[in-house]
């Protein structure tokens, strides 16, 4: 009985966030109450009780709890007060229903016994209970009239009253909830922070031990005396300076976001937990990285102080970027057992494009273009270290709109890291290859009769240049991991080459930009779309001649290019869109994109303007065959000289 009465009665401690709470609650609920009385006056107009009973009825149960909200100190004492008067106001609602609907206007009990939880004491939710049920029994007894609309047994009243105690029951224990995992929370913080400070006082010389640095610093920026020894070996001995003047000189302006985030604090300008989470989190000083963690210290509810936690992770960042600089040679080792000759060709390839990159030459949209495409590259040969830099560099492009000479700095030493690391795989020979397959070779010999000298050169000639159904397999392969990254069940791709060469060099770079049509095909097309014809997610990629013509057509089953919308974003970047053809030209315009949530993989707007360019470099142009829902195809068509560096003709196979 003892412990149903100590949860029943709330402690008598009454916190400042409690009695806030609670004057907060009696406010509105006041302004409820006296919104009953438009609300009730519309009910006996269309009840037919009389609009000036309600006036008069409601005027009376409000007079009680309006004098006691001006003469009441005690929060919780008016709570119950308005325990009371919501019931009352059911009661003047059941009286002037009497009709059709009276037994329906008894939900107000319900909803208020519900709502009342909200105060976070039980006694309040009581207090209503026992209201309602004096209401009904003693109303039952002398006038029955004004609770239910037809002759009500005994039982009847019974059944009532058993669903207020049901609904009182739970709303008991959500309010006592309430009150000990919410409003009780300031409570719980004051005690934990009185519990830190106490220790505190008591472990400052285990402190003077540990591998981190602690310090308390208050909002103004003022520094505590007592602090671990490790902070001042980071920092030196500072005495008068304020914390964030302990930054000064530092990279990213670290001293600059701290004390804006302390005046945040201060000033209360946003929200403390975001505001503690927007403060700079890594620190780099004399060769070491740091973390720093933000801990506040309340005392009654308001930070008093911020413990700032220092680790040193320096170690730990040298060991992960070990590792993931084994991770990554070993992808490249692998890639270079697979196909020795493609990942050649993207050195050379990536090694132009960062060339044009640091020579300070191109426009910021060419920058774009190339930091894309080189980090697309990247990618599909899993060099991380490389798609991380470009991805962040990306980023800063987006924001800084500039090639910063810091990104441009690291581009320049990763890439000598990698070639240096490479080259242990590659060796420093890196002599030419003429790849043919034995079909290829057995074909020539039986043909060999029936062509004239020049045909066997023309044929010979071709066999310089790269195969496609390399480049083929080496898409196909990127392509299942990007549908295995973004869970595509089921995803097939298949390629037909037809025996098709392309020169390198004169190819190189549309092959590079490429593999953003794959990208676009899987995140755009494919990921969380399951074809209509209930068959798998499938890619198609298909090189041919066809009447004279060189086409390369990527297609894919997927949920086709929502042309409305993209009629809506070239409309926004003031691109035509009056028609099909403008709506495909937006499709390849620089920035232009579907997207609303940026990915590593898609949502810059660059990557299909890159390989618009190449292509028209080639004489090429873009043919798009797309319906929503229906798949998607491009076609690259090409005129046939582009095929070869030498104009020779070209022999069926």
């Amino acid at each position: 009985m003892k412990n149903l009465l100590n949860y029943i009665i709330l402690p008598k401690e009454r916190s400042a966030g409690e009695l806030k709470h609670v004057s907060n609650i009696n406010r509105i609920a006041l302004l409820v109450a006296y919104l009953h009385i438009p609300a009730f006056m519309l009910v006996a107009y269309l009840c037919g009780t009389g609009v000036s009973n309600a006036l008069i009825l409601s005027a009376l149960v409000l007079f009680g709890p309006t004098v006691a909200y001006k003469t009441l100190d005690d929060p919780r004492a008016l709570s119950m007060v308005f325990g009371f008067t919501s019931m009352c106001l059911g009661a003047v609602l059941v009286h002037l229903g009497q009709s059709s609907v009276q037994i329906e206007m008894h939900f107000h009990f319900f909803v208020f016994l519900a709502l009342l939880a909200v105060y976070g004491n039980p006694l309040t939710v009581l207090v209503a209970a026992v209201t309602v049920a004096l209401h009904h029994s003693l109303f039952w007894f002398f006038f029955p009239s004004s609770v239910f609309n037809y002759d009500a047994q005994l039982w009847v009243v019974g059944v009532h009253a058993l669903f207020v105690v049901l609904e009182s029951i739970a709303s008991c224990f959500i309010a006592r909830s309430f009150f000990d995992n919410v409003i009780g929370l300031e409570k719980i913080l004051d005690q934990r922070t009185a519990q830190l400070n106490s220790m505190n006082r008591d472990m400052k010389l285990i402190l003077d031990n540990t591998f981190q640095g602690f310090i308390t610093v208050d909002l103004q920026g003022n520094v505590s005396a007592e602090r671990s020894k490790i902070v001042d070996e980071i920092f030196g001995r500072k005495s008068d300076e304020l914390f964030w003047e302990w930054f000064e000189g530092e990279e990213e302006g670290i001293g600059k976001d701290i004390k804006m985030g302390f005046e945040n604090l201060l000033d209360q300008f946003n929200p403390e937990l975001l505001t503690l989470q927007q403060l700079p989190k890594i620190m780099k000083k004399d060769g070491h990285v740091y973390t720093l963690e933000y801990q506040p210290i309340r005392e009654r509810g308001n930070i008093k102080v911020i413990l700032v936690i220092i680790t040193n992770i320096t170690a730990e960042i040298a060991q992960k970027e070990s590792e993931k600089n084994k991770q990554e040679l070993l992808r490249v080792f692998e890639c270079i057992n697979r196909d020795r000759y493609g990942f050649v060709e993207f050195l050379e390839d990536a090694e132009k494009l960062i060339t044009r990159l640091l020579n300070q030459s191109a426009t910021l949209e060419e920058v774009k273009r190339d930091i894309h495409t080189l980090k697309g590259n990247a990618g599909a040969f899993g060099i991380s270290s490389l798609f991380d830099l470009c991805y962040e560099i990306e980023n800063h492009l987006d924001t800084k709109q500039a090639f910063v000479p810091r990104d441009r700095e690291q581009l320049e030493a990763t890439w000598k890291g990698l070639m240096s690391s490479f080259s242990k795989y590659l060796g420093e020979d890196h002599e030419e290859f003429v790849q043919v397959t034995a079909a290829e070779l057995s074909d020539l010999i039986k043909e060999a009769d029936h062509f004239s000298t020049k045909e066997i050169k023309s044929r010979l000639h071709q066999w310089y240049y790269e195969p496609v159904r390399f480049k083929m397999r080496r898409y196909s392969q990127q392509a299942e991991r990007i549908a295995k990254r973004l869970g595509i069940k089921g995803f097939t791709v298949s390629f037909k080459d037809h025996s098709i060469r392309t020169p390198q060099a004169l190819w190189n770079g549309f092959w590079g930009a490429f593999v953003h049509v794959i990208r676009n095909a899987l995140d755009h097309g494919l990921s969380d779309f399951v074809p209509a014809d209930g068959g798998t997610p499938c890619l198609q990629l298909e090189t041919k001649v066809v009447d004279k013509r060189f086409q390369i057509s990527v297609h894919d089953n997927g949920k086709g290019i929502d042309w409305v919308l993209v009629a809506e974003k070239a409309a926004k970047l003031g691109l035509a869109n009056e028609s099909k053809e403008d709506l495909k030209e937006a499709l390849f315009a620089d920035g232009f994109t579907t997207r609303e949530v940026l990915s590593d993989l898609s949502g810059r707007g660059v990557g299909l303007s890159a390989i618009r360019n190449e292509c028209l470099a080639l004489g090429g142009k873009i043919e798009v065959h797309s319906e929503k829902n229906m798949g998607t195809t491009i076609v690259f068509e090409f005129p046939l000289n582009s095929l070869y560096e030498e104009k020779i003709e070209l022999l069926a196979s």
